[in-house]
């Protein structure tokens, strides 16, 4: 390597360092503007207004799921990050995904399904995913607040944060539970099992779609890095999706 080259590894390292310190000038972005730069699922962009609220939702939770995965990768790269302006700028972006992710289920809180069963299950869901979503975001912004003014957050306080990210975590996971028996038909009676979708084959095949292009996939590895509550969440739909267990509403 010639003399005075330091290599394309350093020029992206000095690129994303740059990319940080405009961003921490500028103070990155507000809670509304966050939300606000949120778009909705592609798939449903166009979709039409009577598409079914908990196929309608669905695709709202997968795509929030993956403004908290990316969420997540940004707050990791924040803890591991030596300098104070890149692990700063990386913390002020995973509270804006955060917030993004809280913004796509928050309106379901209030949605109504086509019967009493499935209003409650998209309402418990999309209740229990905002709440998880909130709770994140608080608290890397508690964080991010703590490192602009040069601190790190105290011994007490990192507990706490530890704990409330543990248990909406599990709000999340009940979340993604909740919105799986929304998409699940109302047995006639008690004792016939729910084995059948309100899904047709098609769509059942394109949230599945959805969820790979997203890079979810039905077992994450509980050992990486990145296997952060998302991914798991992810996992519960991707299962339940893909089990033969359970019919679509145009099968025989």
């Amino acid at each position: 390597m010639p003399a005075g080259d330091d290599g394309p590894g350093k020029g992206a390292a000095m690129k994303r360092l740059a990319i940080a310190l405009t961003l921490v000038l500028i103070g990155v972005v507000t809670a509304e503007s966050a939300a606000a730069l949120c778009m909705s699922p592609m798939e449903v962009a166009s979709a039409a207004p009577e598409v079914a609220a908990n196929h309608r939702y669905a695709w709202f939770l997968v795509e929030s799921l993956a403004h908290a995965r990316l969420a997540w990768q940004e707050a990791d790269d924040a803890a591991d990050s030596q300098h104070p302006a890149v692990q700063l700028a990386d913390l002020k972006l995973a509270v804006e995904d955060f917030q993004c992710a809280a913004s796509l289920v928050q309106t379901f809180q209030s949605a109504r399904g086509t019967d009493e069963h499935t209003t409650k299950a998209i309402r418990v869901s999309a209740t229990a995913a905002t709440t998880a979503y909130t709770t994140f975001a608080t608290g890397f912004q508690r964080w991010a607040t703590a490192r602009a003014h040069g601190e790190g957050l105290p011994l007490e306080a990192a507990a706490d944060f530890k704990v409330q990210n543990e248990k909406a975590g599990e709000l999340l996971i009940h979340a993604a539970g909740a919105a799986w028996f929304a998409l699940l038909k109302p047995p006639p009676n008690s004792t016939t099992p729910m084995d059948r979708l309100v899904l047709t084959r098609a769509h059942r095949a394109a949230l599945l779609e959805g969820l790979k292009r997203r890079s979810f996939r039905s077992e994450p590895d509980v050992h990486s890095p990145d296997s952060h509550t998302p991914d798991l969440a992810a996992a519960i739909l991707y299962n339940g999706l893909s089990s033969p267990k359970y019919k679509a509403a145009d099968e025989p």
